[in-house]
């Protein structure tokens, strides 16, 4: 159950990630106009802290949410995946769907024996 739980959350994590990246590439770009505009010491001068540091910081930031924004699978994905995978698995281990195509192709011929019969029976008479 925990697995139809961290589908649901899915779209929030995104969106999580997506104000993240938001707000780091602001914070990039802030910070970059304040290096060239006031200098490496623009916060305190008299700790060890530079605009540099954290624009690498807000960099990583934004590196990371960007890649969850892409990795991370919408709800919908999510439970195509978990639907259609666990359905997938479930015909490889089952004997009895392996068969099932065979039976299906042979279904399939009958019937379109039996339409082209019908067919020639209407164009003699």
């Amino acid at each position: 159950m925990t697995e139809i739980y961290w589908i649901t959350r899915l779209d929030h994590i995104i969106f999580c990630a997506q104000v993240g990246f938001i707000l780091s590439a602001v914070s990039v770009v802030i910070l970059i106009i304040i290096k060239f505009t006031y200098g490496d010491d623009y916060f305190e001068e008299d700790t060890s802290i530079s605009v540099k540091k954290w624009i690498y910081r807000a960099m990583w930031a934004a590196l990371v949410c960007g890649l969850l924004i892409v990795f991370v699978p919408s709800k919908k994905d999510m439970a195509l995946i978990y639907g259609v995978g666990g359905t997938i698995e479930y015909l490889k281990e089952n004997d009895r769907a392996k068969e099932l195509p065979d039976k299906v192709i042979d279904a399939l011929s009958m019937w379109m024996d039996s339409l082209t019969e019908e067919k020639d029976n209407l164009t003699n008479k």
